[in-house]
C-alpha cells in the first residue's frame, strides 16, 4: 500500500511539473497592435507607439529592442538600431510575461532623403543577458502621410 501511495504521489508530481507553462530561456516576442494606422508626419508631435508582449522563462532579458526599419519604397534597409523598451530588468530570476511598448518619433520615422515612402514597417527582436534573442519578427505596414 505505501508503495502505491507513493507512486501515486510521485505520478501527481510529474503531472503538475509537465502540466506547467515552460517558456524556457529564449525570450518570445510578439507583436500586438500599434497606436494608429495612420502616420501623419505633417504633424511633429505625430509619432507612433508599437504594442509588444515579451515573454523569458529567466527573466534575464536586456531593456532594449533591436529595430530594422524598412520604407516601402525604399529598396535598402537600415541597420538594426538599438531601441530602448521599458525598464523590465527587476524581473532577474523570475518569469516575465509583460506587454511592452516601443516609442517611435518622427525622427525615428523619417524616410531617407529624396524617397516618398508610403508605408514604414519594422523587423524587430530582442535579445536577453546571456545572449539568447528572440525569433526575429516582422511588423505589419503601417502608411505614412506627408505633404
Amino acid at each position: 500500500m505505501k508503495k502505491l501511495l507513493s507512486l501515486s504521489a510521485v505520478a501527481c508530481l510529474l503531472m503538475v511539473a509537465c502540466s506547467k507553462d515552460s517558456i524556457g530561456t529564449k525570450p518570445v516576442l510578439t507583436f500586438k497592435s500599434y497606436s494608429q494606422p495612420v502616420v501623419d508626419l505633417t504633424n511633429s508631435e505625430s509619432g507612433l507607439q508599437a504594442f509588444f508582449q515579451i515573454q523569458d522563462g529567466d527573466g534575464d532579458i536586456e531593456n532594449g529592442f533591436w529595430v530594422q526599419t524598412f520604407f516601402d519604397s525604399v529598396t535598402d534597409s537600415l541597420n538594426f538600431e538599438r531601441k530602448q523598451m521599458p525598464n523590465i530588468d527587476a524581473h532577474v530570476g523570475g518569469k516575465v510575461d509583460a506587454e511592452v511598448i516601443l516609442t517611435l518619433d518622427n525622427i525615428s520615422l523619417s524616410p531617407p532623403n529624396n524617397t516618398v515612402p508610403d508605408s514604414i514597417h519594422f523587423r524587430i527582436y530582442v535579445e536577453d543577458n546571456a545572449g539568447n534573442k528572440s525569433d526575429t519578427i516582422t511588423t505589419p505596414k503601417v502608411a505614412l502621410l506627408k505633404q
